[in-house]
């Protein structure tokens, strides 16, 4: 008899083993489904990160090009109050 519990226990305690590994198996995947999902999150961020980057770099290079120009109208406009004789306040 005691054989017969002892097996039985066995089974049952197998049983509940196989269980665990399920839901353990179905946690894991649950798991996953979110990981994927912040991944493509993620992904999305980071490829509105490059754009705006990117924006970014193109307005900083149209400053400079609108700094240059303001420079050089400064410049001709001194060369012609120069050239009229116009002085200019220091």
């Amino acid at each position: 008899m005691s054989e017969a519990v002892s097996l039985d226990f066995i089974g049952r305690r197998l049983d509940s083993v196989q269980n665990d590994v399920a839901d353990v198996r179905r946690r894991m995947v649950r798991l996953e489904e979110r990981f994927d999902s912040l991944e493509m999150r993620f992904s999305v961020l980071e490829r509105g990160q490059t754009l705006l980057e990117e924006r970014m770099n193109h307005v900083v290079e149209r400053l400079s090009r609108l700094e240059e120009t303001a420079a050089r109208t400064l410049l001709l406009i001194e060369r012609i109050a120069k050239a009229q004789g116009i002085e200019g306040k220091p």
